[in-house]
């Protein structure tokens, strides 16, 4: 059972964030609003969750390295309005940071990644965990269903939602609904992407 620290200053993110990863039957969250309080119980858990807003931003750096002295792993959520503020993360001594609107998989499989020593192969050689293997690691933990496949299969051959719908003897919603589905599993945001992810993975035949 991997113990998670969610560190955020607002209490309703702080609960959401904890809830979600309390939702994976090998995660136990719970939360910190205050730099001291993760200062003091850091060295108590497998892996620390920093939730980055607009207003903390600037001292991420200083929040990661007091967080690292522990030597527990840090995976950083940022303001999806500040991408620079991942690259100071991961400067800072941060194991993986992703913005904050990734898809729930990639924050938990960040969070299974960064406990285990989870590292990615980059252009310049081995870097920390971030979103690509993220999107990987999500992938391998949450293979698509055989409707998902079969859907993305047609919707590969062009066929519309509707066409797909008619195809398969289902609703429209129906169809809608596995796509949705897909797109969570294979870290992506619509149908274009998903496709050519099922595809890249062999997964379409």
């Amino acid at each position: 059972m991997l113990r998670v620290l969610v560190a955020d200053a607002d209490p309703a993110s702080r609960s959401g964030w904890a809830a979600l990863l309390e939702a994976e039957k090998d995660l136990r969250a719970r939360g910190v609003g205050t730099l001291e309080r993760l200062s003091a119980r850091a060295a108590s858990a497998d892996v620390v969750v920093l939730v980055v807003t607009a207003s903390t931003v600037q001292r991420v750096g200083e929040v990661v390295a007091v967080t690292a002295e522990s030597g527990t792993p840090v995976v950083v959520l940022t303001p999806a309005s500040d991408p620079d503020a991942v690259v100071g993360a991961l400067e800072a001594g941060a194991t993986g940071a992703l913005v904050a609107d990734a898809a729930p998989t990639q924050v938990v499989a960040a969070v299974r990644a960064a406990a285990g020593g989870g590292r990615a192969e980059g252009e310049t050689g081995t870097i920390p965990v971030t979103g690509p293997l993220v999107r990987t690691l999500a992938h391998e933990a949450s293979p698509l269903t055989a409707k998902e496949i079969e859907i993305l299969v047609l919707a590969d051959k062009g066929l519309s939602t509707q066409q797909i719908a008619g195809r398969l003897y289902v609703s429209v919603s129906t169809v809608k609904s596995h796509l949705s589905h897909a797109f969570g599993r294979l870290g992506v945001r619509h149908r274009a992407a998903a496709v050519a992810e099922a595809r890249r993975r062999g997964l379409l035949g």
